[in-house]
């Protein structure tokens, strides 16, 4: 793995291509932290990006009338169906039959998640 930088964070190459495998416990303790901060950094960064996105997209939808056109952006209208409570009680209901008869299968994954985040 590249060394962090100055400011002890890692490199974007460092991070994208490990040279250790972190299943072997060939990273030590500090690399897997600062591997960990790198995450931490990037989460806020996105959550931010995301509310500042989230921000201007109501913001225009609630100033542009449908049919708009922007650069890169088209405010459109769109009817969804949402169930209602009996539906939703019904699919669940369904669901857990499904898997309770075997005809659906167990997908393990492994995630890491930011956690700690002072807006939440």
């Amino acid at each position: 793995m590249k060394p962090p930088n100055e400011n002890g964070d890692l490199s974007a190459a460092a991070i994208a291509n490990p040279a250790k495998d972190v299943d072997t416990l060939g990273e030590s303790v500090n690399d897997l932290e600062q591997l960990a901060r790198a995450y931490v950094a990037a989460a806020d960064a996105e959550h931010a990006a995301k509310l500042a996105r989230i921000e201007a997209r109501d913001r225009l939808i609630q100033a542009a009338p449908v049919g708009s056109k922007f650069v890169g952006v088209r405010v459109l209208k769109r009817n969804c169906w949402q169930l209602n409570d009996e539906a939703v009680a019904e699919m669940t209901a369904t669901r857990a039959a499904l898997i309770e008869d075997g005809k659906a299968d167990l997908v393990a994954t492994v995630i890491a998640v930011r956690i700690g985040r002072e807006d939440q």
